[in-house]
């Protein structure tokens, strides 16, 4: 809980322009899902997780997305990679589509309904290529 009201409180500098220590590819996705998105990070939705057939068509009619998506994940997930994030492609609907992330997320990523722990990607509560540490990545 600590390290969320912590994110929190950054995600809200940001919003005030004021620095935090964080790449800039972080701030601007951070400010997409703000200002585009309108996104609160303090508020909790209830998750509605797909079925495994209802997953199965969402990924199936993202595969072009998907496909022209992966070189860009694969290297913007390299510059992150054991900084303990993980990046999400979702589909219009918010459905998560393509996951990357630490072995150490994975777990919590499933528990949150981000993914399926036998499947892999589950759904997403908003439409974005999110990108979220759980705790502050260390330089």
């Amino acid at each position: 809980m600590a390290s969320d009201c912590h994110h929190i409180r950054e995600i809200e500098h940001v919003s005030q322009g004021r620095g935090v220590g964080r790449d800039p590819i972080v701030v601007d996705s951070w400010l997409r899902c703000l200002n585009q998105h309108g996104l609160d990070p303090s508020q909790r939705a209830a998750a509605h997780i797909v079925t495994d057939a209802e997953l199965r068509e969402h990924r199936q009619r993202a595969s072009d997305l998907v496909a022209i998506a992966r070189s860009g994940i694969e290297q913007l997930f390299a510059l992150v990679a054991g900084q303990n994030y993980v990046l999400m492609l979702s589909d219009r609907a918010g459905v998560t589509v393509e996951y990357l992330g630490d072995e150490a997320q994975k777990a919590r990523c499933a528990k949150a309904g981000f993914i399926s722990a036998r499947n892999g990607p589950r759904r997403a509560r908003e439409p974005a290529l999110w990108v979220r540490a759980s705790k502050p990545a260390r330089r």
